[in-house]
């Protein structure tokens, strides 16, 4: 975060951004897994479930630093 004349007035952390965000997750995703899926008595429930949050954070880290240079 910086002021306004540009200075750091915290200065950037990935370590911590990270950790902040991993905490997030463990908490959210278990949440999600409590879930009750019902269907027909007589054919397969069928569940399609993808997360791709690590590769959505790399993409918004990368177009960050690029925004910044």
């Amino acid at each position: 975060m910086k002021d306004d004349e540009g200075e750091y007035v915290v200065p950037p952390n990935p370590a911590k951004a990270f950790d902040m965000f991993q905490s997030v997750v463990e908490y959210h995703v278990p949440k999600l897994a409590r879930l009750e899926h019902t269907g027909s008595d007589t054919a397969p429930v069928v569940i399609e479930h993808n997360i791709d949050v690590f590769g959505e954070l790399l993409k918004n880290i990368k177009l960050k630093r690029q925004v910044d240079e």
